[in-house]
């Protein structure tokens, strides 16, 4: 696993990343184990929806009628 193409590519981005200055990197989603070797800290992700139109709002109500099923 340490010597894996991802691992070594996710290695050489982060590396240029650093060195091009960047200060944000997003390890995407998820707690994978490899992150904790690259983080100081975490950002929590949110979610928000509001339904503007009849149809949008509808749909909204029929999406939070199956997630509760």
């Amino acid at each position: 696993m340490r010597f894996s193409c991802g691992r070594a590519l996710m290695k050489a981005m982060i590396e240029w990343s650093i060195a091009q200055g960047f200060r944000i990197f997003d390890l995407t989603v998820g707690d994978e184990a490899y992150k904790k070797d690259w983080t100081d800290h975490s950002m929590p992700l949110y979610a928000w929806q509001q339904g503007v139109t009849l149809p949008g709002r509808g749909f909204l109500v029929l999406q939070g009628i199956r997630a509760w099923a």
